[in-house]
């Protein structure tokens, strides 16, 4: 069950996507974590 959350969070990022016949490139805007939570401890800090 947890996995398959984590994949469908995912997939409505679109950092995933579902296989088909057809190979293609996508592009997604990658997740910076890191940066998102520092500021929100700033912001609690502060």
């Amino acid at each position: 069950y947890r996995f398959k959350k984590f994949r469908d969070l995912f997939n409505r990022l679109n950092i995933t996507k579902n296989l088909n016949e057809k190979l293609e490139t996508w592009h997604y805007e990658s997740l910076n974590e890191t940066i998102r939570i520092a500021k929100e401890i700033k912001k609690k800090i502060n």
